[in-house]
């Protein structure tokens, strides 16, 4: 059931679980049990904490270059301190950045003076690094804020050393002489690296260290009910930390803050069909998920619900429900009262408690629907704790995947976390594409607006024909299917016919010459926002005044969005029915095709989305793909990440 400004007023419960206090010294983290009411926030917090720190040590990894020379007798009881971790092979990513490390300090000889100083260092950093990878779990259920700060200021310190030692990284390079065989693998390159991590830790700790409390937003998205930047935003979470504690974990619905948000907002044109008020439930709506995130955080920080408290977020974090699906693949079923959930029922099951909860206040029988969000996450946690090392590993895995496929994005206000999360994949921006880009891009973009949640029971299958010319034009058809398989499900809110309003986002330089398979669909404005004094947000304003009508093609718009042309048109499928829409269109490359030139695909997932994609790719006349040796390059998968980037290279014939 949707709900918008008119819709009734009702008692809300807060539910909130203040942390209790628990002993900060080292030597107990292994001896004081969880506290129970912590589990919610902690594990929010935890993805943050285990997110960033495997994506900043996995993204050290791949710019140190792997040396192999092995001479220095005199390093080896230094290194040889790294292995008492188990880092070597035991810990995958973690492991390889300090064996590239290892390896950088080892090969130089007996001509590298004072070297031992940095192995020293590297070994502190990896025991730091250890400790925090095998602890951060019990950190967080123990309240111990403090422990977390100086682990973290202890990293810091071992970066900034191994900084200052910046004249024996030159020296390795010289020593090795002609082993460098790639610019980007230099000393330079390490030192740059290191540089930036040092000051991802300090903006970390700068951000923990706050003497107010700071607010992160998690985004619960349900993408039975598609938006741009994932699923809608029904749900969610304000997780209070304090130096690196959880205070407070408050689970609401998106009713609560919209119900007293008096801010008028215009809603993007689409969203008028459906609502009058632009509010967060909808917010949700770039598929630049910072655009997104700092749009809710806007509208959130305007309801009286935080006005009144003074509350600001410091970021936001989106969770689609596959995060929990993975978790109880590893730990197994999850009992509340009668109801055993599993990974296979979970989402399924969650929406049947929520509509029932839902019913059931419609009728004036007071409850909280969203309720069950928070028993289960603190159950699942509650049994997560007691992973053993294996599925620890696992579970590291798991977070290296759910940033792949957009599973789980995060948004920070400060510009350096931003700019952390930005650079090595965990914010959800949209791709630039490069001045000189000789390539393609597509993302197929879809909001559900009055389908109620039927996304769960649409399958999406999309076919793509691209056929390079030999001036450069590239001819593209895409035909996206959409067959509703709705009616076989018992759940009336699967039933309802699916309503979207696709974007396909391509080059700027593209020009639509077919379209087939969209419905006829005119939205008018409910009111006269201007005269009614609405606000204008300023990212819709700037898309809807780059919006013109196709006159070829009258059932498709075309605007400008974060550097791509978007196609735009509506579907509507009935339960039980199959329809395609098919776009075919061409663009310029930058540069004409030649010999041995890079020819990059990029392909960009919508969050929250399953499709099955099959794409061929064929060379320009005359031309062949070296990486198959064949004038065509077919590509097919219905798991695709969360961008994918294919680079051909051309080949005479």
């Amino acid at each position: 059931m949707r709900h918008d400004e008119n819709d009734r007023e009702r008692k809300v419960s807060d539910v909130k679980w203040p942390v209790s206090p628990a002993s900060t010294s080292q030597n107990n983290i292994a001896k004081e049990p969880p506290s129970k009411t912590a589990l919610v926030g902690v594990f929010l917090l935890v993805c943050v904490f285990v997110i960033a720190g495997v994506v900043f040590f996995r993204n050290i990894t791949s710019k140190i270059p792997a040396f192999q020379d092995r001479q220095a007798e005199k390093l080896e009881a230094g290194i040889e301190e790294t292995n008492k971790f188990g880092l070597d092979e035991a810990e995958g990513k973690l492991g390889e950045m300090f064996n590239a490390l290892k390896a950088v300090f080892t090969g130089a000889g007996e001509s590298v003076v004072g070297i031992g100083n940095v192995a020293q260092e590297i070994s502190d950093l990896a025991e730091d690094v250890s400790f925090l990878h095998e602890n951060i779990l019990r950190i967080g259920m123990q309240k111990q804020g403090d422990v977390l700060i100086s682990r973290l200021e202890s990293i810091s310190d071992h970066l900034r050393k191994i900084l200052d030692e910046g004249d024996n990284l030159d020296a390795v390079a010289v020593a090795l002489g002609g082993v460098i065989s790639n610019s980007t693998d230099s000393p330079l390159s390490l030192k740059l690296e290191l540089l930036k991590s040092q000051r991802l830790v300090d903006s970390a700790l700068l951000w923990l260290n706050s003497t107010s409390s700071r607010h992160m937003f998690v985004m619960l998205q349900n993408p039975s009910e598609i938006r741009p930047a994932g699923g809608f935003l029904g749900s969610y979470a304000d997780v209070s930390i304090n130096k690196g504690n959880i205070e407070l974990v408050d689970i609401r619905d998106i009713s609560d803050p919209d119900k007293v948000l008096m801010q008028k907002t215009i809603p993007p044109k689409p969203l008028q069909a459906l609502v009058k008020n632009w509010r967060a439930a909808d917010s949700n709506w770039f598929f630049d998920f910072p655009q997104s995130a700092a749009t809710v955080l806007r509208l959130i920080e305007s309801s009286d619900l935080y006005v009144n408290t003074g509350t600001v977020f410091d970021g936001a974090i989106a969770v689609s429900p596959k995060v929990i699906e993975d978790i109880l693949k590893i730990i197994g079923p999850v009992t509340l009262g009668k109801k055993t959930f599993t990974s296979e029922n979970f989402f399924a099951e969650i929406q049947k408690a929520v509509q029932a909860g839902q019913a059931a206040n419609s009728v004036g029988r007071a409850t909280y629907p969203k309720g069950i969000l928070k028993d289960l996450g603190a159950a699942i946690l509650e049994k997560a704790s007691s992973l053993d090392e294996s599925d620890k590993r696992g579970f590291i895995d798991l977070v290296l995947d759910w940033i792949e496929r957009k599973d789980v994005m995060v948004y920070f206000k400060n510009s350096d976390l931003e700019n952390f999360a930005g650079e090595y994949g965990v914010s959800g921006a949209v791709y630039e594409l490069p001045r000189d880009f000789v390539g393609d891009y597509i993302a197929i973009v879809e909001a559900n607006i009055g389908g109620g949640k039927s996304d769960m029971f649409v399958k999406r299958d999309v076919a793509l024909d691209s056929q390079i010319s030999a001036n450069g034009t590239v001819n593209n058809r895409i035909a996206i299917t959409l067959d509703h398989k709705g009616n076989t499900s018992g759940d009336w809110w699967y039933k309802i016919p699916s309503q979207l309003y696709m974007q396909l986002f391509v080059p700027q330089s593209s020009h639509l010459v077919g379209f087939s398979g969209g419905v006829d669909k005119k939205v008018v404005s409910p009111i006269d926002y201007k005269k009614s004094g609405y606000l204008e947000n300023p990212l819709v304003l700037e898309i809807e005044s780059s919006t013109e009508k196709v006159f070829s093609y009258p059932l498709v718009e075309v605007h400008k969005e974060n550097g791509k042309k978007v196609f735009a048109a509506w579907s509507q499928i009935n339960p039980g029915e199959k329809r395609q829409v098919v776009f075919n269109y061409t663009h310029r490359l930058f540069l004409q095709p030649a010999d041995d030139q890079t020819y990059n695909f990029v392909l960009e997932k919508q969050a929250g989305t399953e499709r099955k994609y099959a794409v061929t790719i064929s060379a320009p006349p005359g031309f062949v793909f070296k990486e198959n040796n064949l004038p065509m390059f077919r590509y097919e998968s219905n798991d695709l990440p969360g961008r994918l980037i294919i680079a051909l290279t051309l080949k005479k014939a």
